[in-house]
């Protein structure tokens, strides 16, 4: 049995030609880090967005901070911080294409892809890693269940993707509302 766990970069699913069409317009998000002093941060992280896209920040741990923007309108401007981060150290930003993707097929006999090789979303989802952890955990049940011959192989594979499948359109139904209370266009 294998188990893809590369994430975005699908090993398993590039090499057999598994599709994983987008879900949603192309989404990128540009990241980094800052450090110094941001009392505005120190209490609570925030969220704010608008139909451009959205910017989180937090603190990560004392005198460092995250940030994260999603933008809707165009390439990211690659020098951007966040305002509230101005005349602190800054990393280079970073980015990540984070369209919401569900690959075609997420198991057959013999493999299984978890988290983000099976499925992805944009980080507003807000459990990516509890995703990994639930479908890899999912994956290992199915997998020592065909092992052990408890489950005809074809049967857990088709129930792992119908289990990540529903998982995925559940969190398409959520995120899609929020993008289009905040004004953002093409969100069904």
């Amino acid at each position: 049995m294998l188990v893809d766990a590369t994430g975005r970069s699908r090993w398993l699913g590039r090499l057999l030609g598994v599709d994983s069409p987008a879900r949603s317009p192309r989404l990128l998000a540009r990241y980094g880090y800052a450090e110094g002093t941001c009392p505005t941060r120190d209490a609570a992280p925030a969220l704010v967005g608008t139909a451009s896209g959205w910017t989180w920040t937090a603190r990560v741990r004392p005198g460092t901070y995250q940030w994260t923007r999603l933008y809707l309108d165009g390439t990211p401007d690659g020098g951007w911080v966040p305002e509230e981060f101005q005349g602190l150290t800054a990393t280079t930003p970073r980015g990540a294409d984070v369209t919401w993707r569900l690959a075609t097929e997420t198991a057959r006999p013999g493999w299984f892809m978890v988290g983000d090789a099976a499925a992805t979303l944009d980080p507003t989802s807000s459990h990516g890693v509890l995703k990994a952890l639930l479908s890899g955990m999912m994956a290992g049940h199915l997998i020592a269940a065909v092992l052990d011959g408890k489950a005809p192989a074809q049967e857990a594979a088709h129930a792992y993707h119908h289990w990540i499948a529903g998982w995925f359109r559940t969190d398409v139904v959520r995120l899609s509302a929020f993008y289009r209370d905040l004004g953002m266009a093409g969100f069904a």
